[in-house]
């Protein structure tokens, strides 16, 4: 799965992060955060041109939105995988005794 975001979300959402959190040092900026944008850019055209060129083995995952949409997408996308392999067989018995 090829989580996809634009260069400005993920900008933003890295400030946010930092900016919003009080000095934990989980939440300040690493290396990667650090980049110039056209660092970000070409990663992020390598990784898409590598799921155009291989739609079958990467999917990507538009993470603009909520995170509960992401989510969702990731379910529409791993539950036909998992059950099409037969390790979701057991699936809705395991969700009736939750």
């Amino acid at each position: 799965l090829l989580f996809d975001v634009s260069v400005e979300e993920s900008t933003a959402r890295t400030t946010r992060r930092v900016s919003g959190r009080g000095g934990n040092s989980k939440n300040q900026r690493d290396r990667l955060d650090i980049e110039a944008t056209d660092f970000h850019l070409r990663v992020r055209e390598a990784y898409l041109a590598i799921a155009a060129q291989e739609p079958e083995r990467v999917k990507i995952i538009d993470t603009s939105g909520p995170v509960e949409a992401t989510h969702e997408r990731v379910k529409h996308i791993l539950v036909p995988y998992l059950q099409g392999r037969g390790h979701l067989r057991n699936l809705h018995v395991a969700l009736e005794k939750a």
